[in-house]
Order: C-alpha cells, then sequence, then structure tokens
C-alpha cells in the first residue's frame, strides 16, 4: 500500500509505542496493543465533537477525493483492495464531485454556442 508522507509520519510516531518497534502498532500511550479501533475511535470523535462517524467512513472520503483528483477508478480499486475487474464495489465508496459534472454537463453548452 503507497502512503504519503503525512500517513507515514503519523504510522512511524505510532510505531514508538511499541517496546520492541515490530508489531501492531496502534497501541495505547503506554505500548498495550490495541485489538479493535471502535472505542479509542468513538472516544476520539466525542473528544473532537464529531458524531456519526465510522471507521468505514474514512475508506468513502479516501476513495471520493481521489476521484476528485481525477485518479482513475481501477487506481482507486487497487488502494481499497478490491477487485479490478469489477469497479461497482468502488463507485460504492467513489463518489462523483458535483462540480465536476456541473463543469461536464457545461461543456455541451459551450459546444452548442460553437465554443471549445
Amino acid at each position: 500500500m503507497p502512503l504519503n508522507k503525512v500517513a507515514l509520519d503519523a504510522l512511524l510516531k505510532l510505531l514508538e509505542r511499541s517496546p520492541d518497534r515490530s508489531g501492531p502498532i496502534i497501541r495505547k500511550k503506554s505500548g498495550l496493543e490495541l485489538h479493535s479501533c471502535k472505542k479509542w475511535f468513538d472516544k476520539s470523535c466525542a473528544k473532537a465533537g464529531v458524531v456519526d462517524l465510522h471507521p468505514h467512513d474514512l475508506r468513502d472520503t479516501f476513495a471520493t477525493r481521489l476521484r476528485r483528483y481525477k485518479t482513475p477508478i481501477e487506481d482507486i480499486a487497487a488502494l481499497l483492495g478490491h477487485d479490478l475487474r469489477k469497479h461497482s464495489m468502488t463507485a460504492r465508496y467513489a463518489h462523483v464531485d458535483l462540480d465536476t459534472l456541473r463543469k461536464h454537463v457545461n461543456k455541451l453548452v459551450a459546444k452548442a454556442r460553437g465554443q471549445n
């Protein structure tokens, strides 16, 4: 899985909590392994004042933002671990940006008026 610098830096920071710098990296500050994100994710959201957010929602945001920046659907599927031959699952996550759709529809108006 390719990671950008921000994600890699965050994971390396978490790795510092591991006593021997190996094994699971999602740990409490004490170094204790966390086997589920549910409790700490919900606690973090509550502390930040974020309501109705679930860990899986982050996949949706990730895919939608990639699509907004013109990442090919095949690449988004690969990053999400989806079957590269079928894009129906990826399409559930990688929502189309309305501004992009408006831009494409407005091309029809420009074309009809003889503009390119």
